[in-house]
This record gives C-alpha cells, sequence and structure tokens, in this order.
C-alpha cells in the first residue's frame, strides 16, 4: 500500500473503515523502508531530497486529532 493510499483509507467516513493508528504505522514504516531500499539502489532520490526528511520523522509517536 502506498503512503497516499493510506491517508485515504483515513479518510472513510464511517469508523470501522479507518485503519487503527498501528496499522497506519506499520503501513507507512512498510512505505519509508521500500522508499530508503530503493533509494540505496541507486534508483531513486538523491540524500538531499525528502527521504532523508522522512527518516528524522517519529512514526511511532501519537498526534491528537484537531477539533472538527
Amino acid at each position: 500500500m502506498e503512503s497516499v493510499e493510506v491517508a485515504m483509507a483515513c479518510l472513510a467516513l464511517l469508523g470501522h473503515r479507518r485503519p487503527t493508528m498501528s496499522q497506519v504505522v506499520t503501513e507507512l514504516s512498510e512505505c519509508l523502508a521500500s522508499e530508503m531500499a530503493r533509494t540505496q539502489s541507486g534508483h531513486g532520490l538523491d540524500s538531499n531530497d525528502s527521504v532523508d526528511r522522512m527518516i528524522s520523522m517519529n512514526l511511532g509517536s501519537v498526534l491528537s486529532p484537531g477539533a472538527r
């Protein structure tokens, strides 16, 4: 699943159709690992691109949702 697909799944109108936070973290971690593997193989972005910035993100932290 791509990160955009994860984001779209989080927007489902019905709560039972939205992924849990642990599922989101797992999916995004897999996306990051895949992107890192792609860039290390020389077929991706250079070292100054967004992947390096993503690495510094803590995907395990939970953000409080804002008011709607």
